[in-house]
């Protein structure tokens, strides 16, 4: 009861300074209502007090206006006044308004896209030791967006960042002690920064740990363990965690086999756009498994699976219209995509290739 009456008290401090204009007190009664704490959640009260406070010029203030003019809380959804008011804030030194800047640069939203302008803002903020920023500009030097590649300079900003314990930023240092990039490899280094990553809750994480269980990397190898792993981050959404799942029941790999789970787990990937779960729920509507047949879906899947570049699907999309599976027969389509697929490297397509070209030049045909 003492809490509660305290707590009460609290918050009735907070209103009364709020009220007679402390702009720091607005700014967090407008976070209280943002929130729903000590006080019922209500969206245009938190647009209202975080704007009095901005209005003060209260650096997180304008940065939290800023968010929801980007977000569209409690007022229509506004772009460039989200990046006039993160502007405002990093003039004043505040560094995650620095850091949404290089996001609205990065993104392209209220300002033509532009990565170079993006990294130069997520250093500003990165040097001041903002987690977040680290993490983006560690990103952006792991893959050369906007700067130019560096797997050392990648590997210092992120490991800065994991160090502050932010979840992204330890999954993606455990990947590069996995791959070797920027360091020497270090399954065990890798291991623990997921395993620290993954319970703060991060989907990623979880899936990686599966990954190492699965594979043996740094573990003994354990499909029991990885199954475990693959379904906790597919239940949060993860697609690759999904495909793992679904592709455990589909091949009957460290669990009982099951066509109906894995159809499920499959499509949930599939449908967040993943090309090799694409390709292996075509290949279920192709041949009925855990699904009726259905040639249409099926080439519809591997369009989109071979469309994100994956050579398995674009030969799968060649024998479809090879065979004249939910699409009419069509031999120079078909090689097209065979050809496509075989430059890709599948070495199923290069055969079908030499096949088509053995039937070809027996059967007197040209142009094959």
């Amino acid at each position: 009861m003492a809490n509660e009456k305290d707590s009460k008290e609290q918050v009735a401090s907070i209103i009364e300074a709020a009220k007679s204009g402390d702009s720091e007190a607005q700014f967090e009664l407008g976070r209280m209502c943002y929130f729903g704490e000590g006080m019922e959640k209500n969206d245009a009260e938190a647009f209202k007090w975080v704007k009095l406070s901005a209005e003060q010029n209260f650096p997180p203030a304008l940065n939290k206006l800023g968010d929801m003019y980007s977000d569209g809380y409690g007022v229509e959804v506004n772009y460039e006044e989200a990046l006039k008011l993160y502007k405002a804030s990093a003039e004043k030194g505040f560094p995650p308004a620095m850091r949404n800047i290089g996001m609205m640069y990065l993104d392209g939203y209220g300002v033509e896209q532009n990565q170079e302008e993006a990294s130069k803002w997520f250093k500003s903020a990165a040097e001041t030791g903002e987690d977040y920023a680290q993490f983006n500009l560690g990103l952006m030097y792991y893959y050369g967006d906007g700067i130019e590649k560096n797997n050392v300079e990648a590997f210092k900003w992120l490991k800065l960042s994991a160090d502050q314990n932010f979840p992204p930023a330890q999954n993606q240092l455990g990947d590069m002690y996995r791959d070797g990039d920027g360091v020497e490899v270090n399954y065990d280094e890798a291991l623990k920064l997921y395993k620290a990553s993954a319970e703060k809750g991060f989907p990623p994480a979880m899936c990686n740990i599966g990954i190492m269980y699965f594979y043996g990397y740094g573990v003994e190898r354990n499909k029991d363990e990885a199954f475990k792993w693959f379904k906790s981050a597919a239940e949060e959404g993860d697609d690759i965690a999904q495909y793992s799942l679904g592709r455990m029941y589909y091949k009957g790999d460290g669990v009982e086999q099951n066509d109906a789970e894995a159809f499920k787990w499959v499509k949930l990937s599939a449908e967040q756009n993943h090309p090799r779960a694409q390709c292996l729920l075509g290949d279920m509507y192709r041949y009925g498994e855990g699904v009726e047949v259905n040639y249409e879906n099926a080439l519809k899947l591997y369009k989109a699976s071979a469309e994100q570049g994956f050579p398995p699907a674009m030969c799968k999309v060649g024998e479809m219209y090879d065979l004249g599976y939910g699409v009419g027969q069509n031999k120079d389509e078909a090689l097209k995509w065979f050809k496509s697929a075989a430059e890709a490297g599948d070495d199923f397509a290069q055969y079908k290739i030499g096949k088509m070209s053995l039937l070809s030049s027996k059967s007197g045909q040209i142009g094959l």
